[in-house]
């Protein structure tokens, strides 16, 4: 699964966004997501977490222009798929207030 957006700052500034927003993001979910890690490798944060008995992880991207996130699901959760790719449009939404979805 892959989402994308427009970022609509300089990469940095949407790293320093991202890396601000997250406590909030894993605030949102509560006690329904646990074991959450993230961590920088150049422009890209892996993340991982546990959700619904499952390990859960992705990684998102940040370039001069967009930020882009690739998740894989498992099975299981396949049914939830569109509902999940909302909730991540949602995120960068409000993580980046004029963002545009590819």
């Amino acid at each position: 699964m892959r989402v994308s957006a427009q970022h609509g700052t300089t990469r940095q500034q949407a790293r320093e966004t991202i890396v601000e927003e997250m406590p909030r993001l894993l605030a949102r979910f509560g006690e329904q997501v646990s074991n959450p890690r993230y961590s920088w490798s150049g422009d890209t944060l892996e993340f991982s977490f546990r959700a619904a008995g499952a390990d859960l992880s992705g990684l998102l991207h940040v370039n001069d222009r967009d930020v882009e996130i690739e998740m894989g699901l498992p099975l299981r959760f396949r049914l939830f798929q569109g509902a999940i790719e909302q909730e991540m449009r949602n995120w960068c939404d409000r993580t980046f207030s004029n963002a545009r979805f590819d």
